[in-house]
C-alpha cells in the first residue's frame, strides 16, 4: 500500500502564496499543481510517499505517475525533474528509485514549458518507479539493493514566483519495517590447517533491519569435499529478530598437509531471493626448511681433496620443518654439468619404520610433508680441471622458492659475479641528479668460488671515449692496484657522476678487469652507466622491509618487501633485487634481472649479518631506476 504524506490542507497553499509579501496576484504568473496517481497533492514544506516493502531481487515494483500542471495565468518554465544522487540532508539515495519518462526526452526537453490550464499538450507526465531488481541489474546489484531500504528525493525545480513551490523535494521513504542482515566475516580463510589439525570459524548474523529475519537454508556449495557447516546454533527455519545476533561454525577438514584450496557457503533468508555469499579460501604461510651438508657446517660441498678418476659422494639432507607441505616443483640439477661428466645425484625419501627402504623420487614434481626430509646423494667424479657447480632444486613452501648449493670439485677455483645484473646479464646504472651535484652510485662483485678473486682495475669511460678517463664518472676511491676478495667476500665499487656542462644525459661505461679461475687475464663489461640532469620525469622511490623482522633462525626463509616503493612519473614496472654483504662463509648470491613482483623469498644459507638492495624501475620510455635502497637482517644458529 502506498502512502502520501499530506502536511497542510490545500487551502493552505493558497494562503502561504498570497501573504508571501511579494506584491503579485498568483493567477497573473504561473503556478505549479501536482497530480500524483490522478489526485491533487497540496504542495508543503515535507512532502512523502511510503515504499512498499521489499524483496531483494524479487522485482517488487511501485509506480506512481505524476502530472505536473500550470493552474497560473502566465507559461510556467520547468527547469528540471530529477531524483537527487543524495537527499538533502546527506544520506545516501536509494538506488532503486529512478523515473520513467514515457515519450518526453529530458535530454532536450528541458527547460519545459507548461501553458496555463493545457492538460492536453504541454502537462508534463512522467513515473516514478521503485523497482529494485530493474534498477540494479546493470550496476553493482549487492550494493544498490541495499540501497533499497533507504530513502530518495525527488526534486522539481520551476520558475514559479513562490519560494516554497519553486523547489518541491518528494521523499521516498521506506516503509517502517526495514529489512537488513550483518554477516560477519564475510569472508573466512583457514591458516596452517592440516589433516592433522583441522580448524572452525564461527560466523555471526546479525540483524542490523526493524523486520524479523527467517533462515531458510545454509548451505556449501563449493569445496564441500573438505568444507562443511555446523548449524546447531542455528538450524534451518531459526528467526533473528531485529538486533540480535546468532551464529553458526564453518569447518575445514583437509584430506592432507597444509594446501590452498577455496570455496564457499552460502545464506539464503527469507527476505531475499539472492542468497549471501561467503567466500572460504586457506593461506599456509611460509614454511621453512632446514638444509645439511654431510657433516659440513657451511652451504656447500667439497670435493676438493678428490683427485683426478677418483669419487666420492656426499648428501644434502631437506628437512620440511613446516608447516606447510613442501612440493618441488621441478628436477634437481647441476646447470653447469648437464650431461653428468663430474656430478651426479640421485634424490630419496628415507625409510619410513626401521628396516623399510628408501623411496626414490621420480623426475617430476614430488611434495615432502611437513616433518618429512630428502636426501640428495650428490657424487663427484674427479678430471684434471676439475669443476666448480651448484646444486639447484626449485620448490614451493607455499612460495616459489630456490634451493642451490655451491659444490667445489678440484683444485680451488675463484668466481665472479656481479649485481645489479648479473656477470650474463649486464643491468645498467642510473645516476639523477641536478647539475653539478655529486650523484653517487654503487656496483658489486661476489667471489663465488673457492679460491681468492683478484681484481686488476676498475675502468670508467663516456660514450666513445676510446679508452680515455670519464669526466663525468669517477672512483670514490681512486684505484690503487690489485684487490683481492676471499672467498665468499663482497666487493663494492661506489662511483660519483658529476656534470658541469651542458650535457643532459651523458652517457659511460664501466670495466672491471680480473682474473679468472684458471688465471687469465679477463675483462668484464662494458656495463652501461646513464646520467639524467635534472630529468622532467621523475624517478620511483625505493622502500625496502623485511617481513620477518630484523632476525631470524638458521633455515628460516626471509622475504624482501619493496611493497612500499612509491612510483615516479609512470608506474613501477619491476624491482632489481641483490646482495651487498653476507658472512664470510656464505656462498648466498643474490641477483640477476628486471623481476615483476615487488616481494623476494630467500633462504639464508649461514647464520651471521647479511644486507640486501633493490632499486625499483619506473617508466615506459626512460625506464628510470630508483636510488639504491638496502636493509639488513641478522640470521641465529
Amino acid at each position: 500500500m502506498k502512502h502520501v504524506g499530506q502536511m497542510v490542507a490545500l487551502s493552505g497553499i493558497f494562503v502561504a502564496a498570497m501573504g508571501c509579501g511579494d506584491g503579485f496576484d498568483a493567477k497573473e504568473k504561473g503556478e505549479i499543481s501536482l497530480f500524483v496517481d490522478g489526485t491533487q497533492l497540496p504542495i508543503t514544506t515535507e512532502m512523502s510517499i511510503t515504499l512498499p516493502d521489499y524483496k531483494i531481487g524479487s522485482g517488487t515494483n511501485q509506480n506512481t505517475t505524476f502530472e505536473l500542471r500550470n493552474i497560473g495565468g502566465e507559461p510556467l518554465q520547468v527547469s528540471s525533474v530529477e531524483i537527487l544522487n543524495q537527499n538533502p540532508d546527506g544520506s545516501a539515495t536509494n538506488q532503486a528509485v529512478f523515473i520513467q519518462w514515457g515519450s518526453f526526452d529530458p535530454n532536450v526537453g528541458f527547460p519545459h514549458t507548461v501553458q496555463p490550464n493545457d492538460t492536453a499538450v504541454t502537462n508534463l507526465r512522467f513515473t516514478v518507479v521503485f523497482n529494485p531488481n530493474v534498477a540494479c541489474a546493470s550496476t553493482d546489484f549487492e550494493s544498490c539493493a541495499a540501497s533499497a531500504g533507504n530513502t530518495a528525493t525527488l526534486r522539481i525545480s520551476t520558475d514559479d514566483p513562490d519560494s516554497l513551490r519553486r523547489e518541491v523535494d518528494i521523499a521516498f521513504a521506506p516503509s517502517a519495517c526495514g529489512l537488513g542482515l550483518n554477516i560477519s566475516p564475510s569472508s573466512v580463510i583457514f591458516t596452517n590447517a592440516t589433516a592433522a589439525k583441522p580448524d572452525s570459524q564461527i560466523v555471526t548474523l546479525t540483524n542490523v533491519g526493524t523486520c524479523e529475519e527467517q533462515i531458510e537454508s545454509i548451505n556449501v556449495v563449493s569445496g564441500e569435499g573438505v568444507f562443511s557447516v555446523d548449524q546447531a546454533a542455528l538450524p534451518n527455519g531459526s528467526t533473528i529478530t531485529s538486533n540480535e545476533s546468532k551464529t553458526f561454525t564453518i569447518r575445514y577438514n583437509p584430506v592432507s598437509g597444509c594446501v590452498v584450496e577455496s570455496g564457499a557457503v552460502t545464506v539464503k533468508v527469507a527476505s531475499s531471493l539472492t542468497p549471501f555469499q561467503i567466500g572460504l579460501s586457506t593461506k599456509c604461510e611460509a614454511g621453512s626448511i632446514l638444509v645439511s651438508y654431510d657433516g659440513q657446517e657451511n652451504g656447500a660441498l667439497d670435493f676438493t681433496d678428490v683427485e683426478s678418476g677418483d669419487t666420492l659422494t656426499k648428501v644434502i639432507n631437506i628437512l620440511n620443518e613446516g608447516p606447510a607441505v613442501m612440493k618441488i616443483t621441478g628436477w634437481w640439477e647441476v646447470p653447469q654439468d648437464p650431461d653428468g661428466v663430474n656430478y651426479t645425484v640421485k634424490c630419496e625419501k628415507p625409510a619410513e619404520s626401521e628396516g623399510g627402504l628408501p623411496t626414490p623420487l621420480p623426475q617430476g614434481p614430488a611434495a615432502i610433508k611437513a616433518g618429512a626430509s630428502v636426501d640428495c646423494m650428490v657424487t663427484y667424479k674427479g678430471s684434471l680441471n676439475g669443476l666448480n657447480a651448484s646444486f639447484v632444486m626449485t620448490y614451493e613452501n607455499p612460495d616459489f622458492q630456490v634451493l642451490e648449493v655451491p659444490m667445489f670439485g678440484g683444485k680451488p677455483k675463484s668466481c665472479f659475479d656481479v649485481a645489479p645484473g648479473s656477470a650474463s646479464s649486464l643491468v645498467a646504472l642510473d645516476f639523477i641528479g641536478a647539475k653539478s651535484d655529486d650523484v653517487t652510485g654503487s656496483y658489486v662483485v661476489y667471489n663465488c668460488g673457492n679460491a681468492p678473486l683478484t681484481l686488476s682495475n676498475v675502468r670508467l669511460e663516456d660514450a666513445f671515449g676510446q679508452g680515455q678517463d670519464s669526466k663525468y664518472w669517477t672512483l670514490s676511491n681512486p684505484w690503487a692496484g690489485d684487490v683481492e676478495v676471499g672467498v665468499g667476500g663482497v666487493y663494492i665499487i661506489d662511483m660519483v657522476m658529476n656534470v658541469q656542462d651542458q650535457e643532459i644525459e651523458p652517457r659511460g661505461s664501466m670495466f672491471i678487469d680480473y682474473v679468472d679461475s684458471f688465471g687469465n687475464p679477463t675483462t668484464h663489461g662494458a656495463v652501461g652507466l646513464r646520467g639524467f640532469v635534472s630529468p622532467s620525469e621523475t624517478e620511483p622511490v625505493a622502500d625496502l622491509t623485511v617481513l620477518e623482522g630484523g632476525s631470524v633462525a638458521l633455515g628460516t626463509s626471509i622475504t624482501l618487501s619493496a611493497a612500499g616503493s612509491e612510483e615516479g612519473s609512470s608506474p613501477i614496472s619491476g624491482y632489481v633485487y641483490y646482495l651487498t654483504d653476507r658472512p664470510a662463509s656464505s656462498q648466498l648470491i643474490v641477483n640477476g634481472g628486471l623481476e615483476p613482483a615487488d616481494a623476494l623469498s630467500i633462504t639464508p644459507d649461514v647464520a651471521g649479518d647479511y644486507e640486501f638492495a633493490v632499486r625499483a624501475v619506473g617508466g615506459v620510455e626512460k625506464y628510470l631506476s630508483s636510488t639504491e635502497v638496502r636493509v639488513s637482517v641478522t640470521v641465529t644458529p
